[in-house]
């Protein structure tokens, strides 16, 4: 046998949400007990998952936001020269 030592990879992973975390710990106790590591490419898909969750509400809450704006921006031209179909 060798005197060498063995290293083990260890990285620390900053949590994003209480959700990403509850998943993850999902994911390593079921790794844990089929006896092989988890994959980076698991907690990659979880993260991202993760990230994507409020996506739609954000794009939802982003095009009323920019269609105030249009409004409040052709509000400020006369009459006669407003005729849009955006809105």
């Amino acid at each position: 046998m060798s005197d060498t030592p063995r290293y083990r990879s260890v990285f620390l992973l900053i949590s994003p949400s209480e959700s990403f975390e509850k998943h993850l710990k999902l994911c390593a106790d079921a790794s844990e007990t089929e006896d092989h590591a988890m994959s980076w490419q698991n907690i990659l898909r979880l993260l991202v998952l993760d990230a994507m969750k409020g996506w739609q509400e954000y794009m939802a809450w982003m095009e009323g936001e920019i269609k105030e704006q249009v409004r409040g921006t052709f509000r400020a031209f006369p009459r006669c020269v407003v005729n849009y179909t955006l809105l």
